[in-house]
């Protein structure tokens, strides 16, 4: 987006603490066969700082010694290619260490009631993200509009096949 880096060049800099992300995990709990209770969770949703992206681009920029130029984007890419190269894990095992990082949450070390799911389905998370919008927008806005949302997550979603996308319940 603002930085021409891989994934892993992003999970390893929130890593070392270079940059500020907030993770979110769906979290439920779950009984076993034998009665005990499980948490479990759901892959992380991150949320970067816009303002610390581009401030990264920005230090990029410092490093490689050149001055943005309107229109040129696909240039820019170019030009910061080997300047971001440093921000690259170097080893395999680095760039595995930072998806671990980013993937489990650091205050469930050893803690064996905790079980990670497999990552959401992209039509699931796509519902995910509806009722995460309707219930935030049914908070903020007031009135009929408001009133409308709270109805919306009350009835429900429904999966369309030939859209392929979530519809709400009318």
């Amino acid at each position: 987006m603002f930085v021409p880096v891989l994934r892993a060049g992003v999970h390893k800099r929130i890593k070392d603490g270079k940059l500020t992300a907030f993770f979110f995990y769906i979290t439920k709990v779950r009984s076993t066969f034998f009665g005990s209770r499980l948490k479990t969770k759901q892959r992380p949703y991150i949320v970067l700082s816009v303002s610390e992206c581009k401030a990264w681009a920005a230090e990029m920029k410092r490093r490689a010694g050149y001055v943005d130029e309107p229109a040129s984007l696909m240039e820019q890419r170019r030009r910061l290619k080997p300047v971001a190269a440093a921000d690259e894990p170097k080893t395999r095992q680095e760039a595995e260490e930072a998806e671990e990082f980013v993937d489990t949450d650091p205050q469930d070390k050893g803690n064996r009631k905790v079980r990670y799911e497999e990552p959401l389905s992209r039509e699931d998370r796509q519902q995910d993200m509806y009722y995460l919008v309707a219930e935030a927008l049914a908070g903020l806005l007031s009135g009929k509009k408001a009133e409308l949302y709270r109805k919306r997550l009350e009835k429900g979603l429904t999966w369309d096949k030939q859209a392929k996308t979530w519809k709400w319940k009318e």
